[in-house]
């Protein structure tokens, strides 16, 4: 993953690229598949829920973030990202994984939020947005830091 980020006066923005190339075989099922497959995560809450359309064996990805500081301690974020997966894992006849390759549709997430820098940590309200069938629109409230353990597969 690669990241990089300018600021310049109230405006702060970045840029993040990322990419998988696997040769990580198919499972017998479709869902063991699909959970088993390298994700993208772009946003805060992408790694508390299964995001379908967001996992692939082979993928690029990549993403612009935004930050404006409205006032001394309050941020307004807005971030979108673009995700392509090289090979889908599409359910089979017998809920079987297939890999599609001729699959050539992009997908898109992204979120807008105010993040205020308190004393006992960052308090933040944001709406976010991902082109899966499931999980499409979601608001996330949270005050602290998000942390997440890393996964077996990690």
């Amino acid at each position: 993953m690669l990241e990089q980020y300018f600021k310049s006066g109230i405006y702060s923005s970045g840029y993040l690229i990322d990419g998988v190339f696997s040769n990580q075989p198919l499972f017998t099922n479709y869902q063991g598949s699909v959970i088993s497959a390298p994700a993208f995560n772009p946003l805060q809450d992408s790694k508390t829920i299964l995001l379908q359309n967001f996992r692939a064996f082979n993928y690029v990805a990549a993403g612009w973030r935004n930050v404006f500081a409205v006032r001394n301690k309050l941020d307004f974020r807005l971030e979108a990202y673009l995700f392509k997966p090289f090979e889908a894992i599409v359910k089979g006849q017998n809920q079987e994984g297939v890999l599609d390759d001729s699959f050539n549709k992009i997908f898109l997430s992204g979120t807008a939020g105010m993040v205020y820098h308190s004393s006992v940590g960052p308090i933040s309200l944001s709406v976010n947005y991902y082109d899966d069938p499931e999980n499409q629109l979601g608001v996330l409230l949270h005050v602290g830091f998000l942390l997440y353990n890393k996964t077996s597969l990690e």
